[in-house]
């Protein structure tokens, strides 16, 4: 014990010897051993600003890694050691780093890159910054690297927050968590996203300072969508575009994407994929959605080739079941559905191409094996029953709004019969009973159902007529007697063409939606 004071005296003298001689050396010595660190590191041009003596060690404030201020330290901290005096950094502290990446704009200088030196370093509020088009997309972190025993490599374990600095974010703030391996390769990442606004990502990706190039992969489980999380909660910036058409969306949407930029610039694409999904609009609601949607850009949003969705029931005037939808976007970028086709009325009906936007368009629906019985439901008199199929098509004009039927036409797909009995009584005149006795067993042989825009009067506005055509003949009526006969329909069926037709519309009119994401003032 009573060697204690004569051990600190000495180790204060030796302290005091210490800093006597660094404050000659700091300035010149240390600073010029910061910089040649860096340029192991394989950044040529740095600049290191000043160099002050504190207690703890040598501050050197302001070093950036260019001319042009792309990687910019606020502040580095190198504890005193005896490795510090004789030229050799271990150990450092940095805080306030900030690494700004613009991948429109590559560096053409090829760096250096070596292996890391074997030092130790703590990052304080570090930050990456990566310019994109409606603002930066902000990493924060905090961490500390560390040498791999036995292997030229640090390894960086760091946390902190990943967020889009936009006025309406492409995504909500995050924390995330990082592994960054640094070697003569350069540096590999593996980091999670953690559990935000249920959202789980995984990232892992590598970057090469030598050539340039880098690459990464984003990946993780289905994010779930309904009333205790809506999109806005996960997607500012897509749950706005999405409002005016797909205001109630609910289901499972699984998330991934690449990223791989070099000198040139960058590419991306990605994937969503769709579980028993529900679109819930004005017009009606689309329940049951699978399938999945691939990007071949993810920067403007372009879909890879032709992509379908199914829907297992769609609810509106039309009831449709079993839909499937192909969207697809045409050589100038616009999106359109191919072809869209729906279980209905006991039969298909498919119609497409689609272009999404709001100007007018002649669309031709293509029906096939339609149940007679349920069409005549729809717009056939009271008290008409039937049997049979009709197939034809039915052309339509669309515009903003609105979806007039232009002409169609519907043939029997072979005989059928036809009963008319009216629910309530009525006087009739001999030509009317007639026709009534005729009616009440008829079997046809052909059946025409048409449908045309005409003026109902001189300078009126032209209504939808739609009259079926039949031919045959009632075994009770003058022992068979071959009758053509005429039968008026009504409007309802062009009101249930309406119906069908404007959902088919919509995961196009969606799809127009995201693309205006890039073009949206924030």
């Amino acid at each position: 014990m009573k060697r204690l004071p004569l051990l600190l005296l000495a180790g204060a003298l030796n302290l005091a010897i210490i800093a006597f001689a660094a404050s000659f050396m700091a300035p010149t010595v240390l600073r010029d051993t910061a910089r040649s660190e860096l340029r192991r590191l394989g950044f040529e041009g740095g600049a290191i600003g000043g160099a002050a003596i504190a207690f703890d060690g040598l501050r050197i404030s302001d070093i950036r890694a260019d001319p042009d201020g792309a990687i910019r330290v606020g502040e580095v901290l190198l504890p005193w050691s005896r490795d510090l005096l004789q030229g050799t950094i271990t150990r450092a502290t940095v805080t306030g780093l900030r690494i700004r990446i613009d991948p429109a704009q590559p560096d053409e200088r090829p760096p250096r890159w070596q292996t890391p030196p074997a030092v130790t370093v703590t990052l304080r509020d570090a930050a990456v910054e990566i310019d994109g088009r409606d603002g930066p997309v902000v990493v924060t972190l905090d961490g500390v690297g560390s040498p791999v025993p036995g292997e030229a490599k640090l390894r960086i374990v760091a946390a902190g927050e990943v967020r889009h600095r936009s006025a309406l974010p492409l995504f909500v703030p995050m924390p995330v968590s990082a592994t960054i391996d640094v070697d003569g390769e350069g540096l590999a990442l593996d980091a999670r996203l953690g559990e935000a606004a249920g959202v789980s990502l995984a990232a892992r990706g590598r970057f090469a300072p030598a050539t340039g190039v880098g690459s990464l992969q984003l990946t993780g489980p289905a994010i779930r969508l309904g009333p205790e999380r809506r999109l806005d909660a996960v997607s500012p910036a897509i749950a706005r575009a999405l409002a005016p058409i797909a205001p109630g969306l609910s289901g499972r949407f699984t998330v991934d994407a690449r990223l791989d930029w070099d000198r040139r610039g960058t590419r991306s694409a990605g994937r969503v994929r769709i579980e028993d999904a529900t679109l819930a609009h004005p017009a009606g609601t689309l329940s049951g959605i699978t399938g999945a949607l691939a990007f071949a850009s993810l920067d403007p949003p372009r879909l890879d080739g032709t992509q379908r969705l199914r829907a297992r029931r769609v609810d509106a005037g039309l009831e449709l079941a079993d839909a499937e939808i192909d969207l697809r976007q045409g050589p100038g970028g616009a999106p359109q559905i191919a072809r869209a086709a729906a279980s209905a009325l006991g039969g298909r009906i498919e119609t497409g191409p689609i272009a999404a936007g709001t100007g007018r368009q002649r669309i031709t629906l293509r029906l096939t094996g339609i149940d007679l019985p349920a069409l005549m439901a729809l717009g056939g008199p009271d008290g008409l029953a039937a049997t049979g199929e009709v197939s034809g098509q039915i052309v339509v004009t669309a515009s903003a709004g609105d979806i007039i039927v232009e002409q169609g036409t519907l043939s029997a797909n072979g005989p059928g019969r036809l009963a008319y009995a009216p629910r309530q009584g009525v006087s009739l005149g001999d030509e009317a009973a007639m026709l009534l006795l005729v009616l009440s067993d008829f079997r046809y042989e052909r059946l025409t159902i048409t449908m045309e825009r005409t003026p109902s009067a001189p300078g009126a506005t032209p209504t939808m007529q739609a009259r079926m055509r039949v031919e045959g003949s009632n075994p009770g009526f003058q022992e068979g007697r071959r009758v053509n006969l005429n039968v008026n329909l009504s409007g309802e069926i062009e009101d249930a063409i309406r119906s069908a037709l404007g959902l088919y519309r919509l995961p196009a009119e969606i799809l127009r939606g995201v693309e205006t994401l890039e073009r949206e003032p924030r």
